[in-house]
């Protein structure tokens, strides 16, 4: 374990002095709730920044429940059917442009 001096002020030292023997716990629980903090600003500032470029759209609440699936929804397997798979019919299609 390594000491650390901190400079607190008085009216800080008046609220953990109660604390004291919690302090490394209570660090703890605010460093974990500053980076909660600062990934969700992150995350907020590169959703903002895809969608000032017109190419990402916020995904309207009604979509989300429409489209979203329950881990317990079964899902079908896809169907595998003769033929060339559509995809592959598509890049021909591109090529010939």
């Amino acid at each position: 374990m390594e000491t650390i001096l901190l400079q607190i002020p008085d009216d800080l030292i008046e609220e953990i002095r109660p604390h004291r023997n919690d302090l490394v716990q209570i660090l703890r629980l605010g460093l974990g709730q500053l980076m909660a903090a600062e990934a969700e600003t992150s995350r907020e500032r590169t959703m903002r920044a895809l969608i000032s470029t017109g190419l990402v759209r916020p995904i309207a609440p009604g979509l989300v429940s429409r489209y979203a699936t329950e881990p317990a929804t079964h899902r079908h397997t896809p169907l595998s059917l003769p033929g060339t798979p559509l995809s592959e019919i598509v890049i021909e299609q591109r090529g010939r442009l």
